[in-house]
């Protein structure tokens, strides 16, 4: 089963790839991860909305009919690493593609909220987007690590 990441930034640093490829690439079967970059659309004074609008155009392409969509939202539910890895797994066990989307600066765009089922907090922290997406890689391969009882997480 595949499991989504899309993400709207602009170019990441090279250790921001480095250190997300190198979580992913830890989970290995059944767990697929798929990434989609949605690349950050220049904002220009007074067309904001248009620039967010275009990007939301490409995330929910992204979309499949059975996918469970999350958004990453400061305001979202806070979970714990369990409770991650059990609803990752629970979405797998009812053959739900689970997708995580990771807003651009401004956050998710309405068309994209309306899409999602939950929305998820990493935690109280502000961080930058690139950041984000190295801590979601890091909880799928941790939820991964608990759902096959991998020594990586430890209590």
């Amino acid at each position: 089963m595949s499991i989504g990441i899309c993400s709207i930034s602009q170019k990441n640093p090279a250790w921001v790839d480095q250190a997300f490829q190198d979580y992913m690439q830890r989970c290995v079967h059944p767990w697929n991860i798929e990434h989609h970059h949605i690349p950050l659309v220049k904002r220009v004074s007074g067309r904001e909305q248009k620039a967010i609008d275009k990007e939301a155009t490409q995330v929910l392409k992204v979309f499949k009919p059975n996918d469970y969509v999350i958004g990453l939202d400061p305001q979202g539910k806070t979970l714990d690493s369990y409770e991650f890895a059990d609803k990752i797994q629970q979405c797998i066990n009812q053959s739900q593609r689970p997708v995580f989307v990771i807003g651009a600066p401004e956050g998710l765009a309405p068309d994209i909220r309306q899409s999602c089922r939950e929305f998820w907090s990493l935690g109280r922290l502000t961080m930058p987007h690139t950041l984000a997406k190295v801590v979601l890689a890091e909880q799928i391969f941790r939820a991964w690590s608990i759902t096959h009882q991998h020594p990586y997480h430890r209590q």
